[in-house]
């Protein structure tokens, strides 16, 4: 079983973040038999996020299965790996519930190679090429959900496939909280990956970035 982990950043202000979730994704890497894939694509034709869909697909192409990082996320503890929690299943997500509604994020997006037909599919799906959510949107359709608020709306054989992570999986620390509520009504205590201030101002998310691994550090090495 040949597996990667997947991640870049896009313009320097970007790379600062990647620089700070790095050492993290390493040792996670480093301990759970992943190679690490950093580069960006060769040509960013969309806006970025879009990015993580074609090296994904690049990924696919040599690897069995492949997890998908944010820049902006970091691992608080790397002794569990998420892909034992997948089953049989091609995915594995979460999803957060917000003001816009119920909201399955790639943030953190565990993949397999049936999942291959998928993302081609999401990267078709152009017309979300500048929906605020990018190709997350595609997603969303392909999942089933849609509306405002987003809910799930009807059924889909990529729901019927997906494996839906527990909140400590890819928890969220906002800049301004009180815009999130978990599944099970609380903030995980101990979470293994957190984003940070996803929306917010780089300079926001690398500050919160710092004072998470200041408060919780991982241990390298």
């Amino acid at each position: 079983m040949r597996r990667a982990l997947v991640t870049f950043a896009a313009g320097d202000e970007f790379e600062g973040l990647l620089d700070l979730s790095l050492p993290g994704l390493e040792e996670y890497a480093d301990l759970h038999g992943y190679d690490i894939l950093t580069a960006p694509p060769r040509l960013l034709t969309r806006p970025p996020s879009w990015g993580k869909i074609t090296r994904l697909l690049s990924a696919l192409e040599r690897y069995d299965e492949a997890l998908w990082v944010d820049c902006d996320v970091v691992c608080l503890d790397p002794a569990v790996d998420v892909a034992d929690e997948l089953g049989d299943a091609w995915q594995a997500i979460s999803r957060h519930r917000t003001r816009e509604g119920e909201i399955p994020s790639c943030g953190l997006w565990y993949v397999r190679q049936s999942m291959q037909p998928v993302l081609e599919a999401i990267w078709r799906l152009d017309r979300y090429t500048d929906h605020p959510w990018w190709e997350q949107a595609a997603l969303h359709q392909l999942l089933g959900y849609g509306g405002r608020p987003v809910e799930r709306q009807r059924e889909t054989a990529l729901f019927a496939h997906t494996c839906w992570l527990d909140p400590e999986w890819h928890a969220i620390s906002l800049e301004y909280p009180g815009g999130l509520v978990y599944p099970d009504g609380d903030t995980p205590e101990r979470p293994r990956f957190v984003h940070a201030a996803p929306g917010s101002p780089p300079a926001v998310r690398a500050r919160m970035m710092r004072d998470l691994l200041e408060r919780q550090p991982v241990t390298h090495g």
